[in-house]
């Protein structure tokens, strides 16, 4: 019995869906991006030098990954990714675009100032 009433409690805290896809409402933090349903989000992000910007991929199945243009803050997450992070820090002032090259819709700017 005991054990049973542990198990409601469990699933009453994951909210009973189940479903891995299931991504956070928001970003984890003010300098965090959520990758999920096909979008980053927030897809705009304005951080200071020095700050780093922290990418938290929940779309397991559909992968994703982050890749900018060219620049001197040039980055790159490598491959596609349905679970994890990928952090990358901005030294120079300056506008960065991305994108998910599996998925070139989905596109997201970094402005870092001063």
């Amino acid at each position: 019995m005991i054990v049973l009433a542990a198990g409601v409690l469990v699933l009453g805290a994951c909210g009973g869906s189940g479903s891995p896809a299931a991504a956070p409402a928001g970003p984890a933090g003010p300098d965090h991006v959520t990758v999920a349903n096909f979008a980053y989000s927030p897809d705009a992000l304005t951080v200071h030098v020095g700050d780093t910007v922290t990418w938290d991929f929940h779309q397991p199945e559909a992968p994703h990954n982050v890749v900018s243009g060219s620049g001197a803050d040039e980055f790159n997450s490598g491959a596609p990714q349905g679970h994890g992070q990928f952090a990358h820090r901005f030294t120079q002032a300056g506008t960065y675009s991305y994108v998910c090259t599996v998925h070139p819709s989905m596109k997201g700017t970094v402005t870092v100032t001063p």
